[in-house]
């Protein structure tokens, strides 16, 4: 352990790290070493906030989704002076505007056959809208069962407009065979 505790207990510090064979026939089928420091970032983002370079990211509760929208090449190119994607008129307009996102959503039900558009559509279904609404947005079309972590501060800010009512909320899920996306219906 370093003589610095930043952020309480380092879990697996103490956890030896593979070392190269000794002869070059001797388990020729190891993968070279991940340098230390390598392994410390990655342990470190549920730590500390040095990942977060737009200063509006939150702790998230995995290492994939501890990123930062400066992480991102795509959201990178919109950025222009701005430090943080949740700051650009676009993000407010695509990803938290009710009425887009309503838009949105009578897209997507009308796209799966589903015509009856309902007055009223709850905040989980805007937030998921949202996170739609961004993953397009930044990506664009990605198709079925690609996707992509959205950056803490946009997920932040999104939820922060569509607050779930127990405080509980679904984290990022790669995508597994046949999802069925009741979501939006």
């Amino acid at each position: 352990m370093t003589g610095r505790n930043e952020g309480g207990p380092r879990p697996y510090d103490f956890e030896p790290i593979l070392a190269r064979p000794r002869s070059p026939n001797a388990g020729h089928n190891v993968m070279p070493p991940v340098p230390r420091n390598e392994i410390d970032e990655e342990r470190n983002r549920l730590l500390n906030m040095n990942w977060c370079s737009c200063g509006l990211c939150v702790f998230m509760p995995t290492e994939k989704e501890c990123t930062c929208c400066n992480e991102v090449d795509n959201c990178r190119e919109k950025l222009n002076s701005n430090s943080c994607i949740t700051e650009l008129p676009d993000f407010h307009n695509v990803c938290l505007d009710k009425t887009v996102l309503r838009t949105a959503i009578v897209m997507v039900r009308y796209a799966r056959g589903l015509t009856n558009a309902q007055d009223h559509y709850d905040k989980k279904t805007y937030r998921y809208a949202a996170y739609r609404s961004f993953t397009a947005w930044i990506h664009g079309a990605l198709g079925k069962r690609q996707r992509r972590v959205i950056p803490a501060c946009a997920v932040s800010a999104i939820r922060s407009a569509y607050p779930a009512e127990d405080g509980i909320y679904q984290g990022f899920l790669e995508a597994q065979g046949e999802v069925e996306d009741a979501l939006l219906l």
